[in-house]
């Protein structure tokens, strides 16, 4: 049951349709969050790519599920436990600019980091990410400075 109840998951997360999760647990009428901003020349960057960071406890077993999107670059997001990267996504072409979309369910308990970039050098933009609270809670509430606010999806 719980092969299909990701299964599940994974095919409205690939239409990239709002996905919330539970103890993998599949909902897609619930809570989200999303917050916009804007990578500019100002933001952090490594090696010329600029990059947001926000860091926030999880526990092993728990589905991080997040999208961002935007119509002035192709984002790509990372997810890293300590220095191992956990997960990784980048920019699909959508008709309205690009969506990354990311899913994974955390191996260990501790702290991740969470980074969303560009995959090209110096570019800059706006992006809004959607999280659901089912699956975010601890991001949403470690990272104030981006100013998540709730909505129903």
């Amino acid at each position: 049951m719980q092969k299909n109840k990701m299964l599940l998951l994974l095919a409205l997360f690939a239409l990239g349709l709002p996905v919330g999760c539970s103890d993998g647990e599949v909902n897609v009428e619930h809570s989200c969050y999303y917050t916009t901003a804007s990578l500019t020349e100002g933001s952090n960057q490594t090696d010329g790519y600029y990059l947001i960071e926000a860091e926030f406890t999880e526990s092993a077993g728990n589905t991080v599920v997040l999208t961002v999107d935007s119509a002035e670059f192709v984002p790509t997001v990372k997810l890293y436990y300590g220095e191992e990267l956990a997960a990784e996504a980048d920019g699909d072409e959508r008709y309205d600019g690009w969506r990354a979309n990311l899913a994974v369910t955390v191996e260990q308990t501790g702290t991740y980091r969470l980074v969303i970039s560009t995959t090209e050098q110096g570019n800059t933009g706006q992006f809004t990410m959607i999280v659901s609270e089912a699956c975010c809670e601890n991001l949403i509430e470690s990272t104030p400075e981006l100013e998540f606010t709730e909505d129903f999806c």
